[in-house]
């Protein structure tokens, strides 16, 4: 029977009926969900010698209720490693990438700046590297729906039309100068088209992922403890929205003449291109949560503590 406090009473024999009692020891490793002590050996009714937190918070935080019913990995570290790389590369990519389009205004408005003339090919590089960690989310575990594996393939192919749009773009810019090509109220419209290009590559890209992005999440005890925001693929994917009809908004102004209009679509491209470098961030940040959780596994209840405590762990 249970007590009030849903654990496992212990029997008069104490607890010889095969559960662990109340006063279970933690025979697993299990840091303290406030200050990271170390609780091991501690009673599942103890508190944390430090802090003074319920050792049962930490369990209930460090516990995967769906460690039983999740499929396993097929390749956990090498996944981990590649969701890195997508996310990290492409941060940098994009931070640079807006470096790079800020110094050219200044440089329009004749102040002196640094000029990163290395800057179109590490960022083109990264995003290469990118375009192959992407293929972590492919078919990350053995019970992929074929559906999620297709949208995936969708998101990865998605990186050819990307990159030769970026070519296309950097011819544009050379012939022009990138000052030329975008702080200009008389845009290329080549270029704005080659653009919208991009634009819809990078939200084919992330909403492809997304799916089977959202089934690593589910595994991971951080998405539990709120630690990982489940939305950051669609926010950027929105984003991504919103530059191309910062585009549209260059290519009415180009072809009406109206320098007005032109401005506004470049202010919303840059201020949108801030957003994306944030979300890529974010993005960083909770791929490497991810990836700890990939590495450790779903932890079960049997992992932390000594026996079954009530048939907490499920059956087998």
């Amino acid at each position: 029977m249970h007590d009030a406090e849903g654990w496992t009473s212990s029997s008069g024999d104490g607890g010889a009926s095969g559960g662990a009692g109340p006063d279970a020891l933690l025979t697993g490793s299990l840091p303290c969900v406030t200050c990271r002590y170390e609780l091991k050996g501690l009673s599942v009714r103890d508190v944390c010698p430090e802090c003074g937190t319920a050792v049962r918070a930490a369990i209930l935080s460090a516990v995967d209720p769906l460690a039983d019913e999740l499929a396993p990995m097929r390749w956990p570290s090498f996944t981990g490693v590649l969701i890195i790389a997508w996310a990290l590369s492409a941060a940098i990519g994009v931070w640079l990438i807006l470096t790079m389009r800020i110094t050219d205004g200044l440089r329009s408005m004749n102040i002196s700046v640094p000029e990163f003339w290395w800057g179109w090919h590490v960022s083109f590089a990264l995003l290469v590297i990118s375009g192959v960690g992407s293929l972590g989310f492919l078919m990350p575990t053995a019970r992929t729906r074929w559906w999620s594996v297709l949208s995936a393939l969708c998101s990865t192919l998605a990186y050819v039309p990307f990159f030769y749009a970026l070519v296309r773009i950097r011819a544009i810019d050379m012939n022009a100068g990138p000052a030329a090509a975008f702080f200009t109220l008389s845009p290329d419209t080549d270029r704005i088209l080659w653009r919208m290009l991009v634009g819809g590559c990078l939200v084919v890209i992330f909403l492809g992922i997304r799916p089977n992005a959202r089934e690593l999440v589910r595994r991971s005890i951080a998405m539990r403890t709120g630690r990982v925001d489940r939305q950051t693929l669609l926010a950027m994917a929105s984003t991504c929205v919103v530059m191309m009809l910062g585009d549209i908004l260059r290519l009415a102004g180009a072809s009406g003449g109206s320098g007005v209009a032109v401005l506004i679509g470049s202010l919303i491209i840059l201020i949108a291109t801030v957003f994306l470098g944030f979300g890529m961030a974010l993005a960083v940040v909770d791929g490497l949560r991810i990836r700890r959780s990939l590495r450790m596994g779903p932890r079960r209840m049997r992992d932390l503590v000594g026996g079954d405590p009530g048939g907490l762990d499920g059956p087998d």
